[in-house]
């Protein structure tokens, strides 16, 4: 347990930027600041008490009304010593993250992905463009403040005897539905 005590000690101090550092039986997990997330994920690939290979997948969380209303996790995987990696950073849909695919070429569809839901940038991307929405889509539907219903609906017209496109019509007859009426008895 010291060993692991003093490496997490050395890890903080080799990035000063780590806010958090937990060690489990065979996972870590750390949070760090945007800037700093590259050189650690460079830092875990060469290390040789680490050699972190594999990232697994990318994933993230939307919490608005926060200056860094993204928080995008790292899942990554060690190979060698079948241990499991969470790295938590931070970010605005504007200012974005620094791409991995560089160092794992793994994270190629799960930045892509997370671009796709959330509208979060990965800057350097070799291919940064739409996998599971179609191109013409508007908004990102995993944000906090997407409709529930989206933008546009599509509708077969038998007139025409095509499918169009038609703004959503939203009703709203049950805005001044009260819910407390419902639990109420009845007499």
């Amino acid at each position: 347990m010291s060993f692991r005590n003093n490496y997490s000690d050395f890890i903080t101090k080799l990035f000063p930027r780590i806010y958090d550092l937990h060690f489990n039986i065979d996972n870590l997990a750390a949070k760090v600041t945007r800037k700093n997330l590259h050189s650690l994920l460079i830092f875990f690939k060469h290390d040789y008490l680490h050699q972190i290979k594999l990232c697994l997948e990318i994933t993230a969380y939307d919490t608005p009304g926060k200056i860094f209303r993204f928080n995008v996790i790292y899942a990554l995987l060690s190979t060698e010593y079948n241990s499991r990696y969470h790295i938590y950073t931070q970010t605005d849909s504007y200012l974005g993250l620094d791409s991995i695919v560089s160092i794992y070429s793994s994270a190629n569809w799960s930045e892509r992905e997370v671009w796709d839901f959330f509208g979060i940038i990965f800057w350097n991307h070799p291919d940064l463009r739409r996998i599971l929405t179609d191109y013409g889509f508007e908004g990102f539907p995993l944000r906090k403040d997407f409709p529930l219903t989206g933008y546009v609906e599509k509708i077969y017209s038998h007139i025409s005897k095509v499918v169009e496109d038609r703004r959503v019509q939203l009703s709203q007859e049950l805005r001044a539905y009260k819910y407390q009426d419902s639990w109420e008895e009845e007499n």
